[in-house]
């Protein structure tokens, strides 16, 4: 009897068990539901709807336990405002996250508001003042989360470099990215094609063959992973190719290719075909 008894509990404990379960994987399905209908309005002008998707996607990742979701939910909404230029809303989001992901004491929240707030100044003109700022969560999330990669805040770091033309600061950030951990081979393969075209323009071709070598690996790994046309374009130029190199021009967009057939005439010594290309 105490035999079928021991057996009865542990039957109803393995059902709660595996009731719980369908449960988390249902609630898992909402969130993700949620999250991405919350994208979809994201980049819309009806506010209404997003903040309705984003305080139904917050709800729901409390009730879950999902403390990256409702962080992410709350920094999206501070991200919508920015970008439809309601900026003092959007900061004044920003500084709610920071309080009550200070008050539960959250590393993630409070990491999520310092990126959040960068996001937000990359409505601005302020290149300073955003570099400052996602430096800010870069260097919060080495202290906080140092087995985590940090590359969306890397990435727009990359950006704002390449933007304002300091060509070697996005290049060290490159290789920031490629040596943090955990990226995945398909994002550091898009990260190594940025740097073929950084250091295509400085001509190194040692550091290009090892940067397409190391392309050419990942895609071993991942079969998702191809070479981009204008890597490939660039690798034979950079290698004096120069009659594969036009055989492959063709295939890019007019701009690319006039400039390309430039380049490439202007290292055959053509002069005057590199000029009529230059100026088309």
């Amino acid at each position: 009897m105490a035999y079928i008894i021991k057996f009865l509990r542990l039957f109803v404990l393995l059902g709660c068990i595996f009731s719980a379960a369908s449960i988390r994987a249902a609630d898992s399905d909402e969130l993700t539901s949620l999250e991405n209908e919350m994208l979809k309005l994201i980049n819309g002008n009806d506010r209404e709807a997003f903040t309705r998707v984003a305080e139904n996607l917050k709800t729901a990742s409390l009730k879950e336990g999902d403390e990256r979701m409702f962080y992410k939910a709350w920094g999206y909404q501070a991200i919508y405002e920015a970008t439809n230029q309601y900026l003092q809303k959007a900061h004044e989001i920003t500084r709610e996250i920071t309080a009550y992901a200070q008050k539960e004491g959250s590393v993630y929240g409070q990491y999520m508001a310092l990126h959040s707030e960068a996001m937000v100044l990359l409505q601005t003109l302020d290149y300073d003042a955003q570099e400052k700022a996602f430096l800010r969560a870069v260097e919060f999330r080495r202290r906080h989360l140092p087995n985590e990669s940090g590359i969306e805040d890397l990435r727009e770091l990359f950006k704002i470099a390449y933007d304002r033309g300091d060509l070697a600061k996005a290049q060290e950030i490159a290789y920031q990215v490629l040596d943090a951990p955990n990226v995945t081979p398909r994002y550091k393969s898009r990260i190594l094609s940025r740097l073929c075209a950084l250091v295509f323009r400085r001509n190194n071709v040692e550091e290009y063959n090892r940067l397409y070598s190391e392309i050419n690996r990942l895609s071993k790994i991942d079969n998702g992973i191809t070479i981009h046309p204008y890597t490939e374009l660039n690798y034979h130029i950079i290698n004096r190719d120069y009659e594969q190199a036009l055989m492959l021009v063709d295939s890019l967009s007019a701009d690319t290719c006039a400039e390309r057939k430039a380049i490439i005439y202007e290292r055959l010594g053509d002069y005057e075909k590199a000029y009529s290309y230059m100026v088309l």
